[in-house]
């Protein structure tokens, strides 16, 4: 059955959101897209899903966003190197000038935000909206699950509906040409029913009641 879920959980120090897509298959095939901070979490996070589904294909995608203070790193050796470079233009061409802090900011890569650890707290907002959105994709499979079945009680009552004048008709059609013969309702059960009795058996004889 096709699905889809969503969940989002946050603490402290994490915002995280969890998006479960589902489509039929026959077992149960986990995709799991983790950005690269996260991949140690992927096998837990597959058990907490096949704990709670047990078939079809299962794509999920993981956002998140750490809600404590950013520390930034500054890349020293590029900043020297820089001005070891701004210095010699100076002796050789004969320029003046110093270098602007603001012009060494716009260099790519000069300060960067340090990149942490997992904390406990994000691997808890992330297990936390995986939660959310398998309750939802539950939540989804169940309408879908009522909608399908409603369907299949309309086809058949549409079916039965159908059978009676069918079974009207019939019984019209014995009246005026006669009860068949038992041996032609004999031969009519056997090709019905695969042929269960022997050819030229005796219909008491057989399996089949004439």
């Amino acid at each position: 059955m096709t699905g889809f879920g969503r969940g989002a959980a946050s603490n402290d120090k994490a915002d995280a959101s969890v998006e479960l897509k589902t489509v039929n298959n026959r077992f149960l095939d986990v995709n799991v897209k983790l950005p690269s901070d996260l991949q140690h979490l992927e096998s837990g996070l597959k058990r907490t899903i096949t704990g709670r589904l047990g078939r079809g294909r299962v794509d999920m995608t993981i956002q998140f966003e750490r809600t404590e203070d950013v520390t930034y790193e500054i890349n020293r050796s590029l900043i020297a190197g820089f001005l070891d470079a701004m210095n010699d233009l100076k002796q050789e061409f004969n320029l003046a000038g110093e270098p602007d802090v603001n012009v060494i900011a716009r260099i790519p890569n000069i300060v960067s935000a340090k990149k942490a650890d997992v904390s406990a707290e994000l691997e808890s907002a992330v297990q936390a909206a995986l939660e959310l959105a398998l309750d939802d994709l539950e939540k989804m499979r169940v309408t879908e699950g009522q909608m399908l079945a409603a369907e299949i009680e309309t086809r058949l009552r549409g079916i039965e509906e159908r059978l009676i004048p069918i079974e009207r008709g019939s019984g019209s059609r014995e009246r005026i040409l006669g009860t068949p013969h038992k041996a032609d309702r004999c031969r009519t059960r056997k090709i019905r029913y695969g042929g269960l009795a022997r050819s030229g058996q005796a219909c008491s004889g057989s399996r089949i009641s004439c």
